[in-house]
């Protein structure tokens, strides 16, 4: 006995297998790697430290961010943050001067009551704030990454291929930021 699939069935992994093996596909395919591999290889010098496209893209890093002394910030006011769950909020953060400390650049505010990525935004995080401590310990001039991976930021966690479950073991983090160089 030979089961004979519908008409329509057979047209459609016909058209399948043919455009999944189409010219214009394969180069497209091709095209689409060769870009993500030119990112992961292509470096380029960012205020003195020498990233990938993709880390630049990732972290967005943008070449408009103005430097700043993270020395400086040591004296303004304090805000602690107690984080219990992610995502926190924060969407991006900014390397200082020869890539110590880390300023929030950017914080997203909820959409909804219960909107849980923004939770920073309701505890009062805002841009131009300088992390200063996390769990007590000043990271004010620690390097910007080993900053990142100690909160567990979800861009970082993304760029490194961490799990979500790796990242909450830090939970809760205890994070205190210097206020905007306007506030002290």
């Amino acid at each position: 006995m030979t089961f004979v699939q519908p008409a329509q069935l057979q047209e459609q992994k016909q058209r399948g297998d043919v455009s999944m093996k189409s010219k214009a596909t394969v180069e497209a395919r091709k095209n689409r790697r060769t870009l993500f591999v030119r990112q992961t290889d292509t470096f380029e010098e960012v205020r003195g430290k020498r990233i990938s496209q993709m880390y630049k893209a990732f972290m967005g890093i943008s070449d408009e961010d103005e430097e700043f002394a993270p020395a400086a910030y040591a004296s303004n006011k304090e805000v602690e943050v107690e984080v219990k769950k992610f995502p926190f909020g924060v969407v991006r953060y900014q390397p200082g001067k020869n890539w110590k400390g880390a300023m929030v650049k950017d914080v997203e505010k909820p959409f909804f009551s219960s909107d849980p990525n923004g939770r920073a935004f309701e505890a009062g995080v805002k841009p131009g704030m300088v992390i200063k401590k996390i769990n007590g310990q000043d990271v004010l001039m620690k390097d910007f990454d080993s900053i990142l991976e100690s909160l567990g930021d979800e861009r970082y966690r993304n760029y490194k291929g961490w799990t979500l479950e790796r990242t909450k073991k830090k939970l809760p983090l205890k994070i205190t930021f210097a206020a905007a160089a306007g506030e002290r």
